[in-house]
């Protein structure tokens, strides 16, 4: 007992060592948050039985900015990218006001709200620390690490277990297929061969910004990847990643371009080895009529989920039916639904702009475009900047981030969104280099930039915060108000009294304490008990011809009167007279219980009750109001907090040495 208290106290101390040597090097902790998040390592160590170190890395890496605001050191600058970014949410606001599905679109968008909390707090350590170099060589490296991890899997242990989750096999031999279809740390082969291409052309980049030996390590990595997306057999990621590595070229310079003069020779003998062609050459047979039968089944579903989603995009073109909500939709606009062929894959549109487009309209895709265009725009000015100023590492990178999107992009043509926070990852790497050189350009001598725009120098959060953020969060808090009062409906309720009375009005003396109903206070009770049995709500709402989706937003409910025999009907729904229609056939429906007793006693049927609406959004909106006015005031507070001051009474002091005071 004493030797494992004392095991534990000194793992503690161990324990708060590494933490405060990370946080006096937060660098270590950018690497280990990304790293982790992005070869899906946290999920790896749920499924062995371990906790999940996201949100423990999550809580470091904002103690680490903690940490260097109290130091002084956090700064950060705005980017063309959290402008876009910006644009992104409120389309997705736009989005749910029309949502066919508000709860859907809202589970989604707090998913989302999870990651673009993951953008800002990388984007704020990225600037602060510039470790951009460390941080995407961790995550390169990871990646590049778990993809051998495959290779060896399938050629050295033929596929043996899945080596603690770190290379999952989940599918066998498929049409055109060499291999079976590794997906690494993911549950879809796809989305990871999507990974592998986002991050080849940055392992090209730590390649030609590193010597030695280190360059050598960096090739194996680049070979490791292209492996892994070799074992997905994914025809998406094949697809994507040749114009991925051939941009890169292009754009990194003379030196590389010149490399592509043997890319033909180099495709002319890998492509028939590989066995890519056959896997590719199966896209054909989707296309060509006769040969649907004997096409790959998976590609017959995917052309059927995209028809629906475009069915979706030409019935909502502007705004689409919400974020999120292709799949309830799908069975409305599936043509085979009522044939008896059930998908056999995730119901999603497998084509990242369809799906958008079914979403969310023209809206949301020009929204996407924005975001995608801030990346590549940020990165080619980054790119040309920084060869002005001789950073050649920062100018490869750039490189690598667009030709990395661009392969993300390309792949998507096959893929709905899922890895979301990789794609943040890349935009935050973006926005950060785009800042920095701009920072260092910036401070550079005039006379040897006159054509490069500046821009303006390091913004002190502490000063920054509440002028900006706390407006802007003040802002985001009234659109969520008006969100949550469009996406709770208004609901109707209709309550009357019913009352049990004697089925005969004859004062017989000798029946009386029979028929009595004030004395006897179970009666009514026991008959509202009997009437309320457990298909209550159905059989009422079938009374009343409700269809199946008003019957899911409706209740019904008694209260019982024991000092007199009147039964209290309530019933609720989201139309007027659907609440008013409920509660009458509640009223009928108790009554012919009643008769099924043989009683002497018969429900008087009330009066046609009037709905009173009810807004039950409305509280949680003016809530979120309410905070939002809270931050507004703290804001205009701020304004004028002592800092201000000093600042104008150290002007102050100035101008009484200039007198000579």
């Amino acid at each position: 007992m004493v030797s494992t208290i004392a095991g534990l106290v000194a793992a503690g101390i161990v324990g708060a060592a590494l933490v405060a040597f990370a946080l006096l090097r937060p660098t270590i902790i950018l690497v280990l948050a990304v790293t982790l998040d992005a070869t899906g390592l946290n999920g790896v160590l749920v499924t062995n039985g371990l906790p999940s170190p996201f949100k423990p890395m999550l809580g470091l890496v904002l103690l680490a900015l903690f940490v260097l605001w109290r130091q002084g050191k956090l700064k950060v600058g705005w980017s063309p990218v959290l402008t876009a970014l910006l644009i992104l949410v409120a389309a997705w606001f736009v989005t749910m006001f029309n949502s066919a599905d508000p709860a859907t679109s809202w589970t989604l968008f707090m998913d989302y709200a999870n990651g673009l909390l993951y953008f800002v707090v990388i984007y704020a350590l990225l600037c602060s620390t510039g470790s951009w170099k460390a941080m995407l060589s961790g995550a390169v490296a990871g990646l590049a690490v778990i993809a051998a991890l495959t290779l060896v899997h399938q050629f050295v242990l033929h596929n043996a277990g899945d080596l603690h989750g770190l290379s999952n096999v989940p599918l066998t031999l498929e049409d055109g297929a060499l291999t079976p279809r590794h997906s690494g740390t993911a549950g879809d082969v796809n989305f990871w061969a999507r990974t592998l291409v986002l991050v080849t052309p940055l392992a090209l980049s730590l390649w030609a910004i590193n010597r030695g030996l280190t360059k050598l390590f960096w090739v194996g990595c680049a070979l490791a990847l292209l492996g892994g997306i070799f074992l997905t057999q994914s025809r998406g990621g094949f697809l994507a990643v040749m114009p991925a590595i051939a941009l890169w070229f292009v754009m990194a310079g003379p030196k590389h371009r010149r490399m592509l003069a043997y890319a033909p020779l180099l495709l002319i003998v890998a492509i028939p080895i590989s066995g890519v062609g056959s896997r590719l050459a199966t896209l054909a047979d989707v296309g060509a009529s006769s040969n649907i039968a004997a096409a790959d089944p998976s590609l017959v579903t995917r052309a059927r989920l995209q028809e629906a989603a475009w069915r979706m995009f030409l019935d909502s073109p502007a705004f689409g039916h919400g974020m999120g909500t292709y799949g309830s939709l799908f069975p409305q606009y599936d043509r085979y639904s009522n044939q008896g062929d059930p998908v056999t894959i995730v119901v999603a549109a497998h084509n990242f702009y369809l799906e958008q487009a079914a979403d969310g309209g023209l809206v949301l895709l020009a929204a996407w475009a924005i975001f995608f265009g801030s990346i590549l725009f940020v990165s080619w000015r980054v790119s040309n900047l920084a060869r002005s100023i001789g950073r050649r590492t920062e100018h490869v990178l750039a490189v690598g981030v667009a030709s990395g999107l661009v392969g993300w992009l390309g792949a998507s043509v096959f893929l709905h969104l899922s890895d979301f926070r990789v794609l943040l990852m890349l935009a935050a790497t973006a926005a950060a280099l785009d800042v920095r050189v701009r920072w260092a350009v910036a401070s550079a001598p005039d006379s040897a930039f006159v054509q490069i725009p500046r821009a303006k120098s390091p913004v002190d959060v502490r000063k920054w915060a509440p002028r900006v953020l706390l407006p802007a969060a003040g802002l985001v808090a009234l659109l969520a108000a008006a969100l949550v009062v469009k996406a709770i409906p208004t609901t109707y309720t209709a309550t009357t009294d019913a009352q049990i009375t004697p089925s005969s009005a004859a004062n017989d003396w000798l029946t009386s304490y029979q028929r009595d109903l004030l004395t006897r206070g179970w009666l009514v009770p026991s008959m509202t008990y009997v009437a309320s049995a457990p298909d209550f709500e159905s059989v009422v709402a079938r009374r009343a011809g409700l269809t199946q989706e008003q019957a899911d937003h409706m209740s019904v409910t008694m209260e019982v009167s024991r000092q007199g025999g009147a039964i209290t009907i309530t019933a609720n729904a989201r139309d007027e007279t659907v609440a008013e229609n409920l509660a009458v056939a509640a009223g009928l429906v108790i009554a012919d219980d009643i008769k099924t007793l043989r009683t002497p006693y018969v429900l008087q049927q009330p009066r046609r009750p009037s709905a009173v609406p009810t807004h039950p959004g409305m509280v949680a909106g003016l809530g979120a109001a309410a905070f939002a006015l809270v931050l507004a005031t703290a804001a205009a507070v701020a304004r004028r907090r002592p800092a201000d001051e000093v600042e104008e009474i150290d002007e102050y002091e100035d101008d009484r040495e200039l007198v000579g005071v």
